[in-house]
């Protein structure tokens, strides 16, 4: 079971302040999590009419995450997919798992950009239209996810998002 939280609410933003430590461990024990996923998700956040797009001290507020909580913590990039962190898992701040999504997938630019229009914000509309299809394509990622694995053996990593049926 895995408790979840986006990376922008690791930091203050103009409407709310930063979740400390004990408010993740609230969650984490509200649904008994064996681990957290931490959403990397400033696509997403930054075409939403409310989203949070505070992202300064993010890294540092994730390794911090990471040191203080007894339950693991997976780095969870759901779309469009970004780099694999390097083998010491520099890139995701100390995260073990590490996961990603990839395009080809549900694209939540896309589906942000639609409700930002509907409440009359162009500009995040536009910039999510812009990067709707935006990505790293599904083998490339498959393989950069599956070879992170490969370099630690004590690591787990995974590639999340829909994969056509078929041969």
């Amino acid at each position: 079971m895995l408790a979840n939280i986006g990376i922008s609410q690791l930091i203050g933003q103009p409407d709310s302040p930063a979740l400390c430590i004990d408010d993740v461990l609230r969650a984490v024990d509200m649904v008994q999590a064996d681990a957290l996923a931490v959403h990397l998700n400033y696509l997403e956040e930054i075409v939403q009419p409310e989203g949070q797009t505070r992202a300064s001290g993010a890294a540092a507020a994730l390794a911090s995450l990471v040191r203080e909580l007894p339950v693991p913590v997976v780095a969870k990039e759901p779309a469009p997919g970004c780099r694999a962190p390097s083998p010491s898992g520099s890139g995701t701040s100390g995260c073990e798992p590490w996961t990603s999504g990839w395009r080809g997938g549900t694209s939540f630019a896309a589906i942000e950009a639609s409700r930002a229009a509907a409440a009359g914000d162009t500009v995040r509309a536009a910039t999510g239209l812009a990067y709707r299809a935006v990505g790293h394509p599904d083998r490339r990622q498959r393989r950069a996810v599956r070879g992170r694995a490969a370099h630690q053996s004590r690591s787990a990593a995974c590639a999340t998002g829909w994969m056509r049926p078929g041969p």
